[in-house]
């Protein structure tokens, strides 16, 4: 786990650059060209310049050029005008003046707080008159003097409490007086003048504003435009800021929105672009490369290809803008360390793409699994060939109104679905490499975390580099933990996907390992399913066996044999050995036989100990093949004697027997039932034990069933069962009898 000060470091904050020295767009020389523009003006005419760009382009950072380069002229005096958070006209306009009078009062010492305090008296001259452009309900004549004072006092840092009075009074005589808000502006304007510098203030962020903060803000420009000697820079997105001003103007073309940013914006710039090969390479990549190497990403040339490659044909044109590019970053600085083992790099990258570049194809994708993963099964209804058709027309809709990156970029990701339609792909493979077109890895890429219900990629390594480092006991106790967490099934799921690196960098004797976790896998509750977990990791035991020399086969075999700790696996693992592995026998004939027997020993030693096979659990299931192997390695009657012993003169324990040779099906309501017991599972019965001795134990318990017999159907789960299996094995006994 990466600690929170390495974390924090790694994060792209949203700040806006200061330094033109920072400049990676080359913009620096278009903000100080703007700044000549102010610091050159040689009249004192008012003027308002509109920096143009689009959310995200960089307009903020610009703005901060600009003030870097005036900050080198001693006659630029500038400020920021900060219009968020104000609720009405009122607050919007008493901030104005307040901000605009204490930055001049600061930067002109006892002269500017003369200034400062004409500007706070034009302002109240406002409020009492209460002008209509302003939009500033009429004041009473005793309120308008409250408002006064509370305007007055919050300029405190430059108006002290005896001057407050002394300022009401002012605006008081002035009104008595008749003295107009024109004549106040004039005398304003004349110590502007007086002052030898121009006044530049900057409003940012406008477009952030919601539409009716804008209009107002327009209003108040409009209102405040024409003082001498200062200069308004506005930065924002003019579509959206006309768009805001429409719904104050609509449908008059006179006084529609553009209409009216043109009557205020005397010099319109727009933003340099940014060069799409600049935001990449200078970075969107180094960016990328910095997270890859502080999460220590060990990728070789072709996965950073895949991933340059799938970058520029994918997503370069929607990540157009600096902010979204630090936007990017941050997800992927957040998505890396935590999926790091767990999902595959290249998916990362493009899904932390596909969310802050397509978030409705993102939240489509989520709550349409299937339709993307695309792994049909073989079904009867709906056949597989129609789930696939469904799908196909569900994703192509969706696709209808998006542009061909998007599909380009979920066919990256999905390629089953792809262009190319890669519809071999297995799951196992997409598994294998961590793909989020697997079923299997899907959810990681959403959820930022390993379902419950699956394995930690990086635990799983953990599990395999302990019995690399010869720490089996250590390597046992992190499988049991494992596996005990989730289930045996996705136990396996995890050993398979490894396969490759099992078998090529492993030591084989990880296939002792394996057999001593044997009773954790059975292919009890598999029904029909021949992909049960205990055939699986007994076919990759054997691969284990086969992939090293032919002289050392049988001794890995034996002792992987000795140590099993589950005798169904015992029996499956020598039943695999048997096979043939490319027309070329795994042991020797000699070998063979010699496996056959000692197999047949362990069952018999088990048997001995722990009872008889068809009344345990884990056995039930698999008490004929485990008697039949025993059978094949062992002398005389051995296995029937055994049989005959345990059973006894107990009908119970006859019918228990009988029972276990009716194989285990799956039922449509979810439980299991024992099939069919018919001439198979009779004549199954004769080899391993003379069926006189079942028929008169039988008898003695169902007599009036027995004599003349019928063929029934018997089914488990009815309560007369057990007479219905004991009439129809008399009725298979009493035909072999007559054929004699």
């Amino acid at each position: 786990m990466l600690n929170s000060e390495r974390e924090e470091v790694i994060y792209a904050g949203d700040q806006a650059l200061k330094d033109p020295d920072d400049d990676k767009f080359n913009r620096a020389g278009f903000a100080k060209r703007v700044s000549k523009i102010l610091t050159n003006k040689q009249d004192s005419a008012p003027l308002v310049i509109g920096i143009y760009g689009k959310w995200g382009e960089g307009k903020t950072s610009v703005v901060n050029f600009i003030k870097h380069y005036l900050d080198q002229n001693d006659d630029i005096i500038y400020l920021d005008f900060n219009p968020w958070r104000y609720n009405d006209e009122d607050e919007l306009l008493n901030s104005f003046f307040k901000q605009f009078s204490q930055g001049i009062s600061k930067k002109l010492g006892v002269k500017g707080k003369e200034i400062a305090k004409g500007l706070l008296t034009y302002s109240g001259l406002i409020l009492a008159f209460a002008e209509p452009i302003t939009g500033l309900s009429v004041l009473s004549s005793l309120g308008w003097i409250d408002k006064l004072k509370a305007l007055f006092s919050s300029a405190n840092n430059f108006v002290s409490s005896n001057d407050l009075q002394p300022l009401v009074d002012s605006v008081q005589e002035s009104l008595e007086n008749s003295t107009t808000l024109e004549k106040q502006k004039e005398n304003i304007n004349e110590e502007l003048k007086k002052t030898g510098k121009k006044h530049v203030v900057f409003i940012d962020d406008i477009d952030r504003l919601d539409n009716k903060e804008i209009q107002l803000l327009f209003r108040i420009i409009k209102l405040t435009a024409d003082f001498e000697n200062v200069i308004y820079v506005l930065s924002f997105d003019p579509e959206m800021v006309a768009a805001a001003l429409d719904e104050k103007y609509p449908g008059d073309e006179n006084e529609s929105g553009l209409n009216f940013l043109e009557k205020i914006i005397q010099v319109p710039l727009k933003l340099p672009k940014v060069r799409r090969t600049d935001l990449l390479n200078d970075v969107l990549f180094p960016g990328i490369n910095d997270l890859l190497e502080t999460y220590s990403f060990n990728l070789n040339n072709e996965e950073e290809r895949n991933i340059a490659d799938a970058l520029q044909g994918n997503l370069e044109r929607r990540l157009s803008t600096p902010r979204m590019v630090k936007r990017y970053l941050n997800g992927l600085a957040f998505a890396l360390p935590i999926l790091k083992g767990e999902a595959n790099p290249h998916d990362i990258i493009l899904v932390e793409g596909l969310r802050i570049c397509y978030p409705e194809a993102y939240d489509f994708v989520y709550r349409n699994k299937g339709v993307f993963i695309s792994d049909f099964k073989k079904s009867v209804y709906p056949s597989s060939d129609e789930v696939k058709k469904e799908h196909e027309e569900i994703r192509e809709d969706f696709f209808k109104s998006r542009d061909k990156d998007l599909r380009i970029l979920l066919g990256n990701l999905f390629p089953r679905i792809g262009k190319n339609n890669f519809t071999n792909i297995s799951d196992d493979e997409l598994s294998e490499a961590q793909r989020i077109s697997s079923s299997h890895y899907f959810e990681r890429y959403f959820t930022y975390s390993v379902p419950n219900q699956d394995i930690k990629d990086q635990d799983f390594q953990d599990f395999l580099e302990r019995f690399s480092k010869g720490d089996e006991e250590g390597s046992i106790k992190k499988a049991r933990m494992l596996i005990e967490q989730t289930d045996n099934d996705v136990f396996i799921r995890k050993l398979e996907e490894n396969e490759e690196k099992i078998l090529n960098s492993i030591d084989p004797s990880f296939a002792i390992l394996l057999s001593k976790l044997g009773h954790y896998f059975s292919k009890r509750n598999a029904g029909i399913n021949f992909s049960s977990p205990l055939r699986r990791v007994s076919k990759l035991i054997r691969d284990i066996i086969v992939s090293i020399s032919k002289s050392n086969r049988y001794e890995l075999s034996e002792k992987v044999l000795e140590h099993c700790s589950n005798i169904v696996l015992t029996a499956e693992i020598g039943r695999h050995l048997h096979k043939q592995n490319n027309d070329e026998r795994i042991l020797t004939d000699e070998e063979h036989e010699k496996l056959v027997k000692f197999v047949s020993g362990k069952i018999r030693e088990d048997a001995k100990k722990n009872g008889p096979f068809y009344e345990r659990e884990n056995t039930e299931q698999d008490s004929v093949f485990l008697f039949n192997i025993w059978k094949a390695g062992s002398t005389g009657r051995e296995v029937s004697n055994h049989i005959k012993q345990k059973i006894g003169n107990s009908p119970d324990s006859a019918i228990q027997f009988l029972r276990s040779f009716m194989a285990t099906v799956h039922s449509s309501e979810g439980y299991f039932q024992h099939g069919k017991f018919e001439i198979d599972e009779y004549n199954y019965v004769k080899d391993l034990i003379d069926p006189k001795f079942i028929y008169d134990l039988l008898k003695k318990e169902y007599s009036d069933v027995m004599d003349q017999p019928k063929s029934i159907r018997i089914i488990s789960y009815n309560d007369d069962f057990e007479k219905g299996l004991a009439q129809k094995f008399a009725y298979y006994y009493l035909n072999d009898e007559k054929d004699k």
